[in-house]
């Protein structure tokens, strides 16, 4: 295919593609760490009660809060890649624009606006592959709660800072650094949560929630950079720092909410805290 044709001849596409290929990687790996939760729920049934369908069948309100929190603050934030593509004609206009006032752009020729819409587009991507790097360490040694609490903080510092790059256009590259190692933070351990604290026979139902959130985010990313909307050099900001509302729901939800039970059980043999999560998730 001719990448002239779709726009995007001057993005790095194979450094894109290839970062991406990893962050699918890392969330796969994390997706086959829900296999071995069924042991845990086999250990921690107490009661003939909770071998009933009928009792199994109940979903508390809390778990379905912290499911949607958790699939909407995490994998909601591949509403960050359509959204920077969409806004490319705004940000080429505002780089050529301010060339002069920025040390990045001033007199530096072979920096073309081009060039650096590439930088702000794979700078994402890049985050997104050291966040996935980082996930499973923190994951094990500090829990899955805390991590996704270090995504939902990080999504937060860089949608603030990006809404800040039309003073400093650099800024833009940071922000959307560190919203990528948000995401790729974020993304094995959403799954593996989310299955970790749902009853056996709402897993499925329950963590599907994570592809409903990505096709919203993808979506939104799309439709709000429209000219009618926030397709705009002055209006860019907002669509740019978006996901911070999302984000801040997820860390709002992660600070109420408990540890994942089979972590507690296998990672910290702490008994008395798995019942007292599975209670809080599952009653």
């Amino acid at each position: 295919m001719d990448h002239n044709l779709c726009g995007f001849n001057d993005v790095p596409l194979p450094a894109n593609h290839f970062m991406g290929l990893v962050s699918f990687i890392y969330s796969t790996i994390g997706g086959f760490k829900l296999l071995t939760t069924d042991v845990l729920c086999e250990k921690l049934s107490m009661s003939p009660e909770n071998q009933s369908p009928h009792k199994r069948s109940s979903v508390k309100v809390t778990l379905i809060i912290t499911v949607l929190a958790v699939a909407f603050g995490v994998n909601g934030g591949i509403y960050n890649i359509p959204v920077a593509n969409n806004l490319r004609p705004f940000l080429i206009e505002h780089i050529n624009e301010s060339r002069p006032m920025h040390w990045l752009t001033s007199g530096n020729k072979s920096l073309n606006a081009a060039t650096l819409f590439g930088f702000v587009v794979s700078s994402f991507t890049a985050g997104s592959a050291i966040g996935t790097l980082l996930s499973p360490t923190l994951a094990e040694c500090l829990g899955r709660r805390p991590s996704l609490l270090i995504s939902a903080t990080l999504n937060i510092f860089g949608s603030f800072i990006c809404f800040f790059y039309l003073h400093i256009f650099e800024l833009i590259f940071i922000g959307r650094l560190l919203i990528g190692m948000s995401y790729g933070l974020g993304l094995p351990l959403a799954s593996a949560f989310i299955v970790e604290i749902s009853p056996l026979n709402r897993r499925g139902q329950l963590n599907g929630f994570m592809q409903t959130a990505s096709g919203v985010g993808d979506t939104l990313g799309m439709v709000v950079t429209i000219p009618g909307l926030l397709g705009s050099v002055n209006l860019s900001p907002y669509a740019l720092s978006l996901t911070i509302i999302s984000s801040i729901s997820h860390f709002v939800v992660m600070c109420f909410a408990h540890e994942s039970p089979r972590f507690l059980i296998l990672k910290r043999n702490r008994l008395e805290r798995a019942i007292k999560a599975l209670k809080y998730y599952q009653s």
